[in-house]
């Protein structure tokens, strides 16, 4: 029972199954990503801008500093726990071998036209390997719209549909659990409970004339 795509993103395929409910999700859930992103970025540079020079000020008393770009936590190497030893497949490779077949057919299908060699761009065909990587279906499936490749969707594909749309929901949920979105979407009682944790946890020498300043997120855009 083949149906032509309704789905004005994948408009040049036929497939076997109804995408119409993935491809509607993954589309408001990629706007609702993009937005959070966006406000994320800015708050990532204002975050930075307020405690930046004090952790800064506190890696230079220790060998190495790490910061979780997307925790806003900051790890020290002498906290860091060590490389686990690596056997003789690393996770990239055995990730690839358990991954569904059709999902690699169709990768292959669509980078053989996206590749600059043969006229696509750097940025679509990396675009495509990190979607492919992530196991992004729906991704992969716009980039070949926009290159007019036709691909036809089996039943094989449908749990790669849902995952993609359950990839975006992660991603707007880890910004939103991060230390930097907490920062500047509590009131200020958490505020200072949170500079008070980071004092005492990475020995940060905040003077006190300089807390009024970081508690002050006037000004601070919100969603």
């Amino acid at each position: 029972f083949k149906k032509k795509f309704q789905n004005q993103n994948h408009r040049s395929g036929t497939c076997t199954v109804n995408t119409k409910k993935y491809t509607y999700k993954y589309n408001y859930l990629k706007l609702e990503y993009e937005d959070i992103e966006d406000l994320y970025e800015e708050l990532s540079l204002e975050w930075s801008k307020k405690f930046g020079p004090y952790f800064a000020e506190q890696a230079n008393k220790k060998e190495q500093a790490w910061q979780n770009t997307e925790t806003g936590e900051v790890r020290f190497s002498e906290d860091m726990p060590e490389d686990e030893p690596s056997g003789s497949l690393d996770e990239a490779e055995i990730k690839d071998e358990e991954r569904n077949e059709a999902l690699r057919t169709l990768y292959r299908k669509i980078s053989a036209k996206v590749h600059p060699d043969v006229g696509g761009t750097e940025e679509d065909f990396k675009k495509l390997k990190e979607s492919y990587d992530e196991e992004n279906l729906i991704e992969m499936l716009n980039i070949a719209n926009n290159y007019d490749i036709p691909v036809q969707i089996e039943e094989d594909h449908l749990e790669y549909l849902d995952k993609s749309c359950k990839l975006l929901e992660k991603k707007i949920k880890d910004m939103k659990a991060s230390t930097i979105w907490d920062y500047f979407n509590a009131d200020i009682n958490r505020r200072k409970m949170m500079i008070a944790h980071m004092i005492h946890n990475y020995k940060l020498q905040i003077p006190d004339e300089d807390l009024e300043d970081l508690l002050d997120i006037s000004g601070i855009r919100k969603i």
